[in-house]
């Protein structure tokens, strides 16, 4: 297959749907991998399972380490401090 190029190339978004997410700014398959659920719930009237699968599917495309605030605060909760050496 070759390299996606376009919101077009996420699996489950087609034109309307790549319409609707450009309107509200998001233009890249980059961009959707960043932008929260709830933004694109909030500024369009895709639905919260549609846009959790098709951002899923952009963060798969991009092919990123994703590390969720969960699992962020899972790895860190044991620290008793965080220091920065110079």
């Amino acid at each position: 297959m070759a390299e996606p190029v376009s919101l077009k190339d996420v699996p489950g978004v087609g034109p309307a749907t790549a319409s609707k997410l450009r309107q509200v700014g998001v233009t890249t398959i980059e961009a959707l991998a960043v932008t929260p659920v709830r933004e694109i719930t909030d500024k369009t009237d895709i639905g919260f399972e549609k846009a959790l699968q098709i951002i899923g599917e952009a963060r798969r495309l991009v092919q990123v380490d994703w590390t969720t605030a969960k699992e962020l605060w899972e790895r860190r909760k044991g620290m008793l401090r965080c220091d920065m050496v110079f």
